[in-house]
């Protein structure tokens, strides 16, 4: 999460592959706002419509790729 002056945005960025030629950098930034991210959940909710009958937290990563995606964050 970032903040701007019209309030937070959630702030994603994609990295390369670790095998990449070239150092580690970012290859896309994101940045959604309240307005996109309820559009976003809507499309997710549309596309896996499960997600809304869940109320655990989803998981796809372990613990040492999360602690390594907060590294390069």
């Amino acid at each position: 999460m970032v903040t701007s002056e019209d309030g937070p945005l959630l702030h994603l960025t994609t990295f390369g592959s670790d095998d990449r030629a070239s150092a580690m950098k970012s290859s896309q930034t994101l940045q959604l706002d309240e307005a996109m991210a309820g559009e976003l959940l809507n499309v997710l909710f549309s596309t896996f419509p499960n997600l809304k009958n869940e109320s655990t937290s989803y998981s796809t990563t372990s613990a040492a790729e999360s602690s390594s995606f907060q590294e390069r964050v």
